[in-house]
């Protein structure tokens, strides 16, 4: 009895072997991840090859080509991907195969990379000047497009960042998010710590620029030309513009200094400015940089219109979680917006002029 089983077996397993000669794929999930998570079998036209585990793990995917045959049907019809559950073996007519678009492997004679996106001709940058509305147009555009690199968030990861400051009801910029770049910090005794949303330059400086459409930096005016004067595109900078008067307010508000209209008003408007370094029109005259301006705060929303237009449109999107930098002044209480102080306004003005 034993050797008859053992000779219906062999029948069996023979007879399998030659209707997949005909058009049959067979494939065998081994429960690996990634390209190394199965190997894909194939038998075509009473020839047999294989497309291993060593072939992936040595050679990496995009060369697994020069391993098939060259048997007609896969010299330019050879893209296929197939659709596993782990723990099944599973087989499929040619034609199924080579419908399915889950997993491919590309035609790199053929291809064509992002069909749907052609560079710009420049570069574009935010000169993130405090109190200007910059964290939300960093944020916003970082949420909603892509190649957007800046201190307060970039394209790549902006996602989870952001969905980490929803969870954990975060109101401000700077604060524990629990991701590997506020541990760091919190370990280095450094608070507020920084996150994903809010990085230093350094880490900026190392992932590089090369990939960024639009750049937004909160750094000293020198480090636009230092970075990108001699970038192989001009670097159209943008500048958010807002009234002087109430540009110093808010920066006083920030700070928590009550602005009094004192005699000196040199010395009691010092004590409020907050990164005014980041503006320099001498450090900002370059011939690979154009300078524009845009109303901002006022007008943010008609800048991120126009942006739009500009950029590359992430294909998933959420919400972005405002993050509040600023608590609301109280315009009754403020000096300079007196109508009896309108003279010392004035001249406030053209001090900050030469700041």
């Amino acid at each position: 009895p034993y050797l008859i089983f053992s000779l219906l077996v062999i029948i069996i397993v023979e007879f399998s072997i030659i209707i997949g000669q005909n058009n049959f794929f067979f494939l065998n999930n081994r429960g690996f991840s990634g390209w190394d998570r199965y190997e894909k079998m194939y038998e075509v036209r009473g020839s047999t090859g294989t497309i291993t585990r060593n072939h992936i793990n040595e050679r990496g995917p995009e060369k697994i080509r020069k391993h098939i045959p060259e048997h007609d049907v896969f010299k330019s019809e050879y893209n296929f991907s197939l659709h596993v559950e782990p723990g099944k073996n599973h087989s499929y007519n040619n034609q199924t195969a080579l419908e399915q678009r889950d997993i491919s492997v590309p035609d790199r004679v053929n291809s064509n990379v992002d069909w749907r996106w052609k560079p710009n001709a420049v570069m574009y940058g935010f000169l993130h000047m405090a109190k200007s509305g910059g964290t939300e147009v960093n944020g916003q555009l970082a949420m909603h497009y892509e190649r957007i690199c800046g201190n307060k968030g970039s394209s790549y990861d902006f996602y989870q960042a952001n969905d980490r400051h929803k969870k954990l009801g975060a109101r401000n910029t700077y604060y524990d998010a629990q991701d590997i770049i506020s541990k760091a910090d919190v370990k280095a005794n450094i608070s507020p710590p920084h996150n994903r949303g809010a990085v230093t330059l350094k880490i900026l400086n190392e992932i590089g620029y090369e990939d960024c459409d639009y750049v937004a930096l909160e750094e000293h005016a020198h480090t636009w030309a230092e970075l990108f004067g001699s970038l192989y595109r001009p670097l159209e900078l943008h500048v958010p513009c807002r009234d002087s008067i109430s540009l110093l307010m808010s920066m006083c508000n920030f700070v928590g200094k009550q602005f009094n209209c004192e005699q000196n008003f040199v010395k009691e408007a010092k004590q409020c400015f907050i990164g005014i370094f980041r503006f320099n029109l001498k450090q900002l005259d370059h011939p690979n940089i154009k300078l524009k301006c845009f109303s901002s705060p006022s007008k943010i929303g008609n800048y991120l219109d126009y942006m739009g237009e500009r950029l590359q449109k992430k294909e998933i999107q959420t919400k972005y979680k405002h993050r509040n930098t600023n608590i609301s002044r109280k315009k009754e209480q403020e000096c300079l917006l007196l109508p009896e102080n309108s003279d010392y306004s004035i001249q406030i003005a053209r001090h900050l002029k030469t700041v």
